[in-house]
Formats: C-alpha cells, sequence, structure tokens
C-alpha cells in the first residue's frame, strides 16, 4: 500500500520508495536498462560461482548474481573459470553498471528483495549500439566515445564502451608512463577513448580496439620538447624488466629511459630519481639519461 505525504508547499507526492519500485517494476516488465554502483559482493562457501554483489540503485539494493554480471574472460586468464571472475568482481567494487530486472519478491514489505542481471543489459546495449537494423554507433560518425571504467589493477584498467568491455594497458590510457594505473583511475570514472577499429565476428562478438591517450592532447611530447642534453631532471620509475631500461616519468610530464645507472642502490617503480640527460630520441619520444641519485624509495619494495 502506497504512503501519501505532504510536501512543505502542500501538494502531495508519493512515498520515494514506492516510486523508485515502479522503476524497478518497470525495467523488468518493458526491460528498460537501470544503473547504480557496486557496493559489496557476498562470496559463497559453497564456490566461487555462487558469489552475488549488490548493486545500489537510489534507495533500492539490487543483487546480482556473478554468473549474470557479463564478465567475460580473456585468452590469458588461467585457473579457475570462477575464481577468476570472483577476482575480477572484487576490484569492480565502486563501479557504476547498467543491469535489467529479472525478478520482485515483495512477500515481506520491509524485506524486498530484487533480482537483476548486467549480462542482459550489456547485450542489449551492444545490439542497440552495434548489431540492429540502425544501429546507434557508426565508426565514420564517431571516432570517440566515453568509456566507463569498471576495474583497475596496477598496470592496466577495464573498461565498459557501449556494452562492449575490454581491457587497456597502461601504456594505450595514457601518453606519460605511471608506476600504477590505481593512483589515476578508479572504478567508477568515466574516460574519453578514440575508437580506432570496430568489427563483428561471425558468432556476433563485438571488438573494439580503442585508446585512451589518443583521445587527448600529447602532453608528453609537449613536455619533451622542454628537455635537453645536460639538463638533470627528477623523475619515478614507472617499470623496470629483467635486462631492459628502466623506464621513467619525469617531473613535468615526459617520458624517459635509463641504461645505466651512477649509483649502486637499485631503483625499483614508485622509486623517485634523479636523471642526467644525455640524449633525445625523437622517433621514441623519449629522453634517454643515466640515473645519478635515488632520491626516495618506494616503501612497498
Amino acid at each position: 500500500m502506497s504512503i501519501l505525504t505532504i510536501n512543505k508547499d502542500g501538494t502531495p507526492s508519493y512515498n520515494e520508495v514506492n516510486y523508485v519500485l515502479h522503476e524497478l517494476e518497470d525495467s523488468r516488465i518493458k526491460r528498460h536498462i537501470l544503473s547504480g554502483i557496486i557496493t559489496d559482493m557476498e562470496v559463497s562457501d559453497i564456490g566461487a560461482k555462487n558469489t552475488n554483489c549488490r548493486v545500489r540503485y537510489k534507495n533500492q539494493s539490487v543483487l546480482i548474481p556473478i554468473s549474470e554480471m557479463g564478465i567475460e574472460l580473456s585468452n590469458n586468464d588461467n585457473g579457475d573459470e570462477w575464481v577468476r571472475k570472483t577476482q575480477i568482481l572484487s576490484k569492480m567494487l565502486g563501479a557504476v553498471v547498467d543491469f535489467i530486472v529479472r525478478g520482485i519478491d515483495r512477500d515481506d514489505p520491509d524485506d524486498i528483495h530484487i533480482v537483476a542481471s548486467r549480462a542482459d543489459a550489456l547485450r542489449k546495449k551492444r545490439f542497440e549500439y552495434f548489431t540492429s537494423n540502425e544501429p546507434i554507433f557508426d565508426i565514420e560518425k564517431y571516432d570517440k566515445a566515453e568509456a566507463r571504467v569498471i576495474a583497475v589493477s596496477q598496470q592496466s584498467a577495464r573498461l565498459e564502451i557501449c556494452g562492449v568491455e575490454l581491457t587497456l594497458p597502461m601504456n594505450e590510457l595514457f601518453w606519460s608512463w605511471v608506476a600504477d594505473v590505481r593512483e589515476h583511475l578508479s572504478p567508477g570514472d568515466v574516460i574519453p577513448v578514440k575508437i580506432l577499429d570496430e568489427s563483428v565476428d561471425e558468432e556476433g562478438n563485438i571488438k573494439l580496439r580503442v585508446s585512451g591517450k589518443e583521445a587527448v592532447k600529447n602532453t608528453a611530447a609537449l613536455a619533451l620538447k622542454k628537455i635537453h642534453p645536460g639538463n638533470k631532471c627528477v623523475g619515478v620509475v614507472t617499470h623496470i624488466e629483467e635486462n631492459q631500461p628502466v623506464f621513467i616519468r619525469l617531473e613535468n610530464g615526459a617520458n624517459a629511459i635509463a641504461h645505466n645507472s651512477r649509483v649502486n642502490t637499485v631503483a625499483y617503480p614508485g622509486d623517485i630519481v634523479t636523471l642526467a640527460i644525455n640524449d633525445i630520441n625523437e622517433e621514441k619520444q623519449t629522453a634517454v639519461g643515466v640515473i645519478t641519485n635515488v632520491i626516495k624509495q618506494n616503501k612497498e619494495f
């Protein structure tokens, strides 16, 4: 039963709970897409496949089983499928996701249960944007799009674009190298991306090739023009690999590499170092130099 209240101006309004439930019921009947924030996940004692997450839609909590989250694994994902999907879901807390309501249990007015599917919403969006008779998306018309940040790891971010999920590595997200993507992006963020290519395979799967950095100005290249051989610069180590140079983001945003070091201290990602610049590689748009000092070490190493 609805509760009628009176506003301060004397006009009647229906209780907000009933209005929101009407929206959720409308989603169930008409398959309208709604959006909410993932607030928590429930890990099951009987297996990762039974994990659920909860999404907050206005003042209502909506449950989405992990099997309905539409999480697609790449060929590089090894191990148990559902354990891996649970790991990805744990990084999605705080992300904004779409869903379509599957069912509403009103038996107890004080404890209403709402179950939804994100996979249904993603499928509907992919159809509307890419495979319908009059698709919304046209790569010749739209070369850029907004992407939702769904999950973030140290060197990559998982994005959702018009119902399509993909993972972008750090070097396709930013012009300037970073040590940890999590310091710059969070689930729930929205970033611009440039659509480089779009295709549909024989099974109807949509493939997008996108770049985050190409959607914005190349600030790293502009910063590099201010660096000259003979300069000494401060920077942060962003990446190291065996038998590879040390990758560094200089304080002004330019990228640099160091093949050698004049100090015995080993530099790790996150360390602040000084670099003596001896060359500029125009082709790779990087400064080249020698590490002369480790100013501050990253305490995680």
